[in-house]
C-alpha cells in the first residue's frame, strides 16, 4: 500500500505573509494607509487563489488553514488601511482649514468640539 504525500497550497504561504504586512503597514505606518491596503489586497487575492484551487482537489493538499489565515488577516489589513487613509484625510481637511481660515488664529479644539458634535458649519 503506497502512502500519499500531501503537497503544501501554492500561494497559501505568500497569502498570509501578504496579510501579516497588511496588518504591520494598515495600523503601524500609516502613509495614507496605502501600504496597508496594497498588502492587504494582494494578500486577499492571493488566498481566495489558493482556496479555489484547494476546492479543485482537496485530497491533494495538506489543508487550507494558512490560506483562510490569509484571507482573514488581509482583511482585517485592509480594514486599518481604510481607517488610516480616512482618519489620514481628516488631517488634511483640518490643516487646510486651519490655514484658510488665518492660520495662527485658528482655534483647533473649537472645529474639533464641532466635528465631534456633528456641526462642522460652526467653525467656518
Amino acid at each position: 500500500m503506497e502512502k500519499q504525500v500531501l503537497e503544501e497550497l501554492p500561494d497559501a504561504k505568500k497569502a498570509q505573509t501578504y496579510g501579516i504586512l497588511s496588518i504591520v503597514f494598515g495600523f503601524c505606518c500609516n502613509i495614507l494607509g496605502f501600504p496597508g491596503i496594497i498588502f492587504g489586497y494582494l494578500g486577499y487575492s492571493k488566498a481566495m487563489s489558493a482556496i479555489a484551487t484547494y476546492k479543485q482537489n482537496p485530497s491533494k493538499y495538506t489543508s487550507d488553514s494558512d490560506a483562510q489565515t490569509g484571507k482573514i488577516t488581509a482583511i482585517v489589513g485592509l480594514i486599518f488601511g481604510a481607517l488610516g487613509l480616512i482618519g489620514t484625510s481628516l488631517y488634511i481637511v483640518m490643516i487646510v482649514l486651519a490655514f484658510s481660515e488665518g492660520g495662527e488664529n485658528f482655534d483647533f479644539q473649537m472645529l474639533l468640539e464641532n466635528f465631534m458634535n456633528n456641526d462642522i458649519t460652526k467653525s467656518l
